[in-house]
């Protein structure tokens, strides 16, 4: 986490194990702050989750989506998950 602290980020990108409501989760708490690090040093916080991990909560919350930048997820996800989570960030896809 402290090799964030001098670095400035255009971008950062994470991964999930689900989502949930405004919710973010991870079953790994280090890397789940490690991810956090890199979100505090990011101009643009991106979490990237294919259609599975919508509606899915796991152990810790790393982040709420409402301070994400963007979702990019795969195009299998229905519009009804679409629409629900495009309230908290703008979500990308395929579609």
């Amino acid at each position: 986490e402290k090799a964030f602290d001098t670095l400035n980020l255009d971008i950062a990108f994470a991964a999930t194990n689900g989502i949930y409501n405004n919710n973010l989760t991870t079953s790994n708490l280090l890397q789940g702050s490690i991810q956090k690090a890199a979100f505090a040093h990011a101009k643009v916080k991106v979490a990237v989750a294919d259609s599975t991990k919508f509606n899915v909560s796991d152990v810790y919350t790393l982040y709420h989506l409402s301070d994400l930048d963007y979702v990019i997820t795969d195009d299998k996800i229905d519009s009804e998950t679409f629409d629900y989570y495009s309230q908290y960030v703008p979500l990308l896809n395929k579609k």
